[in-house]
């Protein structure tokens, strides 16, 4: 029938899994002709993506504005690289550590020193 078959996962498809070099891996990673990696988000769109995250799972009361903080918007344009997963895990986690620490400041060198610990990033998808 010549159905394509797209792979598609998260950003560490390539680094954990498929570019393991036991032989089951490197099957699934040879199966496919070629990768794809779709544009990052630009931080026009990442504050887009953020004000929709907020108004969609935040009480207004809880809000934490974040798209008016320039260095909060620095920050999740450098550590998600402009990807849609981390930058959605990233504003899950900085909500949650605001409902635990009410008084956390929500600037890039806060952030930076609470999440540094995080992986870079990368994305793999993968076409037959």
């Amino acid at each position: 029938m010549r159905i394509p078959v797209i792979l598609v996962g998260t950003y560490y498809l390539g680094d954990n899994i498929l570019e393991r070099k036991s032989l089951p891996y490197v099957r699934v990673h040879d199966s496919f002709l070629e990768s794809y990696e779709f544009p990052n988000l630009t931080k026009e769109e990442i504050i887009e993506v953020v004000d929709d995250w907020e108004e969609k799972f935040l009480l207004e009361s809880r809000r934490l504005n974040l798209t008016q903080i320039d260095s909060a918007i620095s920050y999740l344009e450098q550590r998600s690289k402009g990807l849609i997963e981390p930058l959605y895990d990233l504003l899950r986690k900085i909500a949650i550590l605001k409902i635990d620490e009410p008084n956390f400041e929500l600037n890039q060198h806060d952030l930076t020193q609470r999440f540094d610990r995080r992986k870079q990033p990368t994305c793999y998808i993968l076409l037959s």
